[in-house]
């Protein structure tokens, strides 16, 4: 496996826009978890699509690039998950829901 600590800094979606990874320009048609894979897709090296119902326990991702990721979600989002409430979130569908939560 890569190890990929961090994003690069820009983010080119799987819609083909390239944007700055924290600018907040974002389509405004972007679902949360359009964004959640997006940055999965840049910052994990899963070697596959990201499967929004399994837990991370289960992903692979070693626990250094998870905090490199959530760091970058943390960024993206204009949030900060700490670490507590991090530990309670299962999958990128809980993430994302607790992130569209969080933006109410």
């Amino acid at each position: 496996m890569n190890y990929v600590p961090f994003c690069s800094g820009e983010l080119t979606t799987s819609r083909g826009i390239t944007d700055g990874v924290g600018s907040g320009l974002h389509p405004a048609m972007a679902t949360t978890e359009d964004r959640l894979r997006d940055l999965a897709d840049e910052c994990l090296d899963l070697g596959r699509e990201p499967d929004f119902d399994a837990k991370f326990s289960h992903s692979g991702v070693s626990s250094v690039d998870a905090a490199a990721f959530i760091n970058v979600v943390n960024q993206e989002f204009d949030v900060t998950v700490p670490a507590e409430e991090f530990r309670q979130i299962q999958t990128l569908r809980d993430l994302a829901g607790y992130l569209d939560s969080r933006s109410a």
